[in-house]
């Protein structure tokens, strides 16, 4: 309701002024408003102030990378911030002090209670996560202390395989189910399984139909049967996650080395 005061002719210097804040042109920082329309009620050195303050989190937690679908990729904290603000915008709208808080609660839930660097991955990945209630941030927690039980691994390290792959928290209550379906699919001990999911957490994130599926169709790729198309994907398991035309250049650049 706060954007009622603004007066009508602030508007566009507004978000003008978000726009280049935010290094984006006009209409995405419109897009930005719509989402967050608290935006426009800020004068745009508060604005600036809590981009900063968002950016000095990231560089006192060390952190360099967590772009989306990018893992450890180089990314400089300015960069990150801003990109961090663009997914969401709704973090310009909350206080520093705001900020570590959520922060350190989120480095509880991880199992790194000592060091936020990996909450602040997390964050930049999937920035939301610091706008989450108490309640979302202790689903991220339950997510743990389920993959430390599942993979027989510490709560930093099961902390660790969420900042990888965030989308386990949406998928917890499948996560036993879909190890166990893997460990059937590839015909491999539960043991086998649950090491290929900690060196590829995105592995669990595959539903039994889903993983059968993709198996028959590297199998049909391959021209092999599904037992040796088991054999191959038990040994690398990426082959699961590329599609056939990039199934089928990695079968030929294989020929090409003499290795198959």
């Amino acid at each position: 309701p706060g954007v009622l005061l603004v007066p009508q002719d602030q508007f566009g210097p507004r978000l003008d002024d978000l726009a280049i804040l935010l290094k984006v042109q006009e209409p995405q920082a419109r897009d930005l408003v719509i989402q967050q329309p608290g935006l426009l009620t800020h004068h745009h050195e508060t604005l600036r102030a809590r981009l900063a303050a968002l950016a000095r989190i990231i560089r006192a937690a060390g952190v360099v990378s967590g772009k989306q679908g990018e893992e450890g990729a180089a990314y400089p904290p300015g960069p990150t911030a801003i990109g961090m603000c663009c997914r969401e915008p709704g973090l310009l709208a909350i206080q520093h002090s705001q900020l570590i808080k959520k922060l350190d609660i989120l480095a509880l839930a991880l199992g790194s209670p000592d060091t936020p660097a990996p909450a602040m991955h997390l964050a930049a990945g999937a920035p939301t996560c610091l706008l989450l209630p108490a309640t979302g941030i202790s689903s991220v927690a339950s997510t743990v202390t389920t993959l430390a039980t599942l993979l027989s691994i510490t709560t930093r390290e099961a902390g660790g395989l969420v900042v990888r792959q965030p989308r386990l928290v949406a998928q917890t209550a499948q996560l036993t189910s879909n190890m166990r379906s893997l460990a059937g699919t590839l015909g491999i001990s539960r043991e086998e399984a649950a090491k290929q999911c900690r060196e590829r957490p995105s592995l669990l994130l595959l539903s039994p139909t889903e993983a059968t599926q993709r198996l028959k169709a590297l199998a049909t790729v391959l021209g092999v049967d599904q037992a040796r198309a088991k054999k191959i994907v038990s040994a690398k398991p990426a082959l699961l996650f590329k599609d056939r035309q990039a199934v089928q250049d990695a079968l030929d650049a294989a020929r090409a080395r003499g290795e198959l």
